[in-house]
């Protein structure tokens, strides 16, 4: 590509409905560089601009001047945009892939080079399900489509870090009845949450947009260029790296790993109590964790890590915190009716002194005094 091409956000990959729109597109963008000093690019200048990945329409480009190979084309373009919460895939009738909308890589984790020109059906668990569909939709009508009558539900599509995710797919149409291109326009069963991937030194692989959002990162951040240590506040960004390298088999009870209420830091810095679910995987020999994040609060933090009990006036345990749980190992009912001294062995004194002054009678709870 030229060096001196203009290219902005929004001169990506461009995938038009039929041969007549692509021509008008390269005769569009033509005069426009072939005025100034750079050469005019080819279309394929046009289409590596950039990574992204976006579909864009011509609206019905009028002739110019010239006649046959000679004629220039002028047209206005814009983007083809999806309805909210669909993630949208425009493919050949074949099923190969020819472009995909900004979503799908949110989705999926994966990026529009990563499926370009493949099957659309080696994208799912169930490749059976989509050539049937794809027969369907060889013998179906403009009208039908519009009608939204070509569709399947429960269809797995494969993720690029987790388990495959399900998805309803509606099949439009993508181009004219002469010039086919099918559109699939597919929605998520269920929500995702706040999704974040890292490698074993701590470096982000994916995240997606709910989880851009919770740490005010932007859509435009390359999060490939973060780690942990910038998303931790310190000293837990200084300490975390060796735990990354060297992550024992036994798992700390207040540690991410088990669950409990961490804190995390914002792109602004502020500290944000979390409670991650770690998963972890080896893939080509490289380990993956795939973080799963809710938000806490600072007193569910504060009760998973104090023991909190309630005591009668003669020292016995009535009510406890879940923490007696997770901290000390003990059931609940192994300890409701006993003294606190059970567990805490500096107050035997106290219980003492309290079981020389008076009787507790079990069996109609009440107290009476010693004989």
């Amino acid at each position: 590509m030229p060096s001196q091409m203009p290219c902005n956000r929004h001169a990506v990959h461009l995938t038009f409905i039929d041969a007549r729109r692509v021509y008008a597109a390269y005769k569009v963008f033509v005069p426009v560089f072939a005025t100034g000093s750079c050469t005019p690019p080819s279309f394929l200048d046009l289409c590596s601009c950039s990574s992204r990945s976006l579909a864009w329409t011509v609206q019905r480009p009028p002739q110019v001047s010239g006649v046959g190979s000679d004629s220039v084309f002028m047209g206005a373009m814009q983007v083809a945009t999806a309805p909210p919460n669909v993630i949208r895939v425009w493919c050949m009738p074949t099923g190969a892939v020819v472009s995909v909308d900004d979503s799908f890589q949110e989705s999926f984790g994966k990026t529009y080079k990563d499926v370009a020109g493949r099957p659309f059906q080696s994208l799912t668990r169930d490749p059976d399900v989509i050539l049937k569909l794809l027969d369907r939709a060889a013998g179906t009508r403009e009208a039908d489509f519009a009608e939204g009558k070509v569709q399947q539900k429960g269809v797995f599509v494969l993720h690029n870090y987790m388990d495959p995710v399900e998805v309803d797919i509606q099949v439009g149409m993508g181009g004219s009845e002469s010039q086919r291109m099918l559109c699939f326009d597919m929605r998520l069963t269920h929500s995702q949450g706040m999704l974040m991937v890292v490698d074993a030194r701590g470096r982000l692989l994916y995240m997606n947009s709910e989880m851009r959002r919770m740490l005010g990162i932007s859509d435009d951040t390359n999060v490939s260029k973060l780690d942990m240590t910038s998303l931790m506040p310190p000293p837990f960004s200084l300490l975390h790296g060796k735990w990354m390298r060297e992550a024992g088999a036994k798992v700390p009870k207040q540690s991410c790993r088990s669950g409990a209420t961490v804190v995390m830091s914002g792109a602004n810095k502020a500290p944000l109590p979390i409670r991650p679910k770690i998963t972890t995987r080896e893939v080509d020999e490289s380990v993956q964790h795939l973080v799963r994040v809710e938000m806490s609060s600072w007193e569910r933090g504060m009760d998973e890590r104090q023991l909190v009990l309630t005591l009668d006036t003669h020292g016995n345990i009535i009510a406890t915190n879940k923490a007696l749980t997770s901290l000390f190992g003990f059931r609940m009912e192994e300890l409701i009716g006993k003294s606190v001294a059970c567990i805490v062995d500096v107050l035997a004194q106290l219980r003492d002194e309290l079981e020389g002054t008076c009787v507790l009678d079990r069996k109609c709870c009440r107290v009476t005094p010693a004989a």
